[in-house]
């Protein structure tokens, strides 16, 4: 998996890169992986000993770095023009949060023509919602067609592999638009809290309301059954049953 994902950046990198980890270990393994192979790389989150935020930076936006492995801290808030590429390596299954990522690579930078995006986790129940936010279809057109490649600016270029495509193409047939945004709706509160919502908190902070939830799934531990959340770390206690 680390060769694949090295071998992606590498193909794909720029000159700055950021990367988005799920796991302060899934961030020093990274880390160690990419300076094996003699990349400039450093980890950087809440328990890292080494190089600060302030000094990630500095040595980022003048190239004596090549690769930032970050968990959480850089999904809003902190502006690196210079970065060009960034790296996912995580599921992310807010829309929001992958929102404030990409703005990471958004900014306006002297010499920086364009910025790309290497997305490697086949996390497959939110790939429509990620590519949603490339397209420039209204909305209508979107549900009715049959493209699962959205239409991006004309100043964007996006390339998927085959398998991907047929995946995300299997998904469009079989797609359940109430459940699936009952189950996006959950995920971003999920993700927001950083732990699995309680039945009342998903009702109060939720775009769905309690009664959908009954009228799909007959009760919240149902949806989290046809989800495949049963057995989530992070508990908190059923509730709503």
């Amino acid at each position: 998996m680390a060769l694949n994902i090295y071998q992606a950046w590498k193909d794909h990198k720029q000159s700055r890169t950021l990367a988005f980890c799920s796991s302060i270990k899934h961030a020093a393994f990274l880390t160690r992986f990419f300076k094996k192979e003699g990349v400039k790389a450093v980890e950087l989150h809440s328990a890292a000993d080494g190089m600060d935020r302030k000094e990630a930076v500095r040595q980022i936006s003048e190239a004596k770095i090549d690769i930032i492995f970050s968990v959480d801290l850089f999904n809003e808030g902190t502006d690196i023009p210079a970065l060009d590429t960034l790296l996912f390596v995580r599921p992310t299954e807010s829309l929001t949060i992958f929102t404030q990522q990409i703005g990471r690579g958004l900014r306006l930078h002297d010499g920086k023509e364009h910025c790309v995006v290497i997305d490697l986790i086949g996390n497959y129940r939110n790939a429509d919602l990620k590519l949603s936010l490339l397209d420039t279809r209204p909305e209508e057109k979107r549900e009715k067609g049959n493209k699962v490649i959205p239409e991006v600016p004309a100043s964007c270029f996006i390339d998927i592999e085959i398998r991907a495509i047929n995946l995300l193409e299997e998904i469009k047939k079989k797609q359940q638009p109430r459940k699936q945004q009952i189950l996006s709706d959950y995920l971003r509160i999920k993700e927001e809290f950083g732990y699995r919502p309680s039945y009342l908190e998903f009702h109060r902070h939720g775009y769905e309301n309690s009664m959908a939830v009954r009228q799909e799934f007959n009760s919240y531990v149902g949806f989290r059954y046809w989800a495949e959340k049963l057995s989530e770390e992070g508990e908190t206690s059923l509730q709503g049953r």
